[in-house]
């Protein structure tokens, strides 16, 4: 922008605020010595100033909703650091009041309807957010009745001041670009990103307390649930091993990405100034390849349900930006937190539990059904992180059942059944309850393991008293899906 044309602008707001309309009106006798000051090219030049913070712009909400411009404390210091003198009128000749050349019939009319048209083809093509199109077609609008309402001061009659008016802005579809260019800076840009970044985070931030919340309450759940399937003949397995916190941690970054996005997207709109339809998919390209990145490098006890989960999240961020927060909306309502509570149980327990029913025939070594008793086999950690594993029985009546044992058999996993194996003629090891087992070597073969408990009973005949299941872990432990790809070549 040429700074005399600033200085002219920003000289006319030295003594007062004033609308776009009415800068044009003080100015109007001085713009002949600078052609690119016109009617046309007033309101890019504000907005151009506004952007680059050397104005300010508010609302004012009286008799009449009008735009003030004003001079802000940067622009201040400009025209202090410049010595630019404020800018007065130097003439008494007013060409607001007088037409610069008829209005063309094929152009313009002085109907109501032709000034809706206008305006209607400025907003097809302004590239602006929601708001700012709104801001920018409310303004317009308000100068064109300023000035048609001059015009007919002048002696104009109604449709042929409608008309002049119109005409002096141009064709609709020049002063957009020209708004355009002025509102869609660089420094904007860069502006609306960061808080946009900083949004994100706060939306991703609610996600994962929310889903921390369920995830903290999952094993409670858990354990309950295969309680209460336990009357029904149903038998879940919760593992509780790495695998299964790597599932339920990934779900929980698929719902924090999923709101990060839908909370964010608004903002790069807004600070940016460009529409949503044309921020979306840079958004959602620029998110989903920095969290599809992430997903690959970030460590985790990978089985096929984690790797899902991660290559889920940048999706669930992409999903978010199309599902986005609107401006009069909640980032969660009442009933999107019923859903989605609803939706992340399912997500965060399913994954986790492994539906099994014993079979007698194809039972180890064909043992009979476990027998109606109380008995639970409990798990208990031998080494912090490692494999190694303490099996009590807790509430096993010693005066009735003597001799407990434990056999470990080899299971199988099809789907998300696991049963045992078939082909096993005789459990691959043996021990007593109480017993430390390193379950290791497992982990390295992919091995699930059918824990039978067996006790003699009163009569002398050994007898199933409780069945567990014992998950194998991946054997490579924490890696990346990138080190897993390059690693099986």
């Amino acid at each position: 922008m040429d700074y005399r044309i600033a200085r002219v602008v920003m000289g006319s707001l030295r003594d007062r605020d004033r609308t776009g309309f009415e800068l044009w009106h003080w100015v109007g006798p001085v713009h002949g010595e600078h052609e690119e000051l016109s009617e046309a090219t007033l309101y890019p030049i504000l907005y151009g100033l506004e952007a680059r913070r050397l104005i300010g712009g508010t609302w004012r909400e009286t008799e009449q909703t009008r735009r003030l411009y004003r001079l802000a404390s940067r622009g201040v210091d400009t025209m202090a650091r410049r010595n630019w003198p404020a800018t007065t009128r130097r003439t008494e000749i007013d060409p607001i009041l007088t037409a610069t050349e008829p209005a063309k019939a094929d152009d313009t009319d002085g109907t109501p309807q032709a000034i809706t048209a206008f305006l209607d083809r400025l907003e097809q093509g302004l590239r602006l957010s929601e708001v700012d199109t709104v801001r920018v077609r409310d303004e317009i609008r308000h100068h064109l009745d300023d000035s048609g309402a001059a015009l007919i001061e002048g002696g104009m009659r109604p449709a042929a001041a409608t008309a002049e008016a119109l005409a002096r802005l141009g064709p609709p579809e020049v002063l957009a670009e020209a708004i355009n260019s002025a509102k869609l800076t660089r420094r904007r840009l860069f502006t609306g990103l960061r808080s946009a970044s900083i949004a994100a985070l706060f939306g991703g931030t609610l996600g994962l307390a929310a889903a921390g919340l369920t995830l903290a309450f999952t094993p409670i759940i858990a354990r309950y649930l295969t309680f209460l399937a336990s009357f029904v003949g149903i038998h879940l397995y919760a593992p509780e091993n790495g695998v299964w916190w790597s599932q339920q941690l990934t779900l929980t970054a698929c719902v924090a990405a999923f709101m990060a996005a839908r909370r964010s997207l608004p903002y790069v709109a807004q600070h940016t100034g460009r529409a949503e339809s044309l921020v979306r998919p840079i958004w959602a390209l620029a998110g989903g390849l920095l969290l599809g990145a992430l997903a690959l490098l970030l460590p985790a006890n990978l089985d096929v349900l984690v790797v899902v989960g991660l290559l889920g999240i940048p999706a669930c961020f992409v999903a978010g930006t199309w599902l986005s927060q609107g401006h009069e909306d909640d980032l969660v309502s009442k009933r999107g937190i019923l859903g989605a509570t609803i939706l992340l149980a399912v997500l965060l327990l399913a994954p986790g539990f492994r539906v099994w029913a014993y079979d007698p025939s194809a039972g180890p070594a064909a043992a009979p059904p476990p027998a109606p008793t109380q008995v639970q086999i409990a798990w208990e950690s031998g080494s912090a992180g490692g494999d190694s594993w303490v099996i009590t029985v807790p509430n096993l009546d010693a005066g009735t059942w003597h001799d407990a044992r434990l056999e470990f058999w080899p299971a199988v996993r099809d789907g998300l059944t696991i049963a045992p194996d078939r082909t096993a003629l005789q459990p691959a090891f043996t021990a007593v309850p109480g017993a430390t087992f390193d379950l290791g070597f497992s982990s390295a073969l992919g091995h699930d393991w059918w824990v039978d408990l067996t006790a003699a009973g009163p009569d002398g005949s050994r007898q199933t008293l409780a069945t567990s299941l014992h998950y194998g872990a991946s054997g490579s432990g924490r890696q990346t899906i990138l080190g897993l790809i390059f690693g099986n070549r």
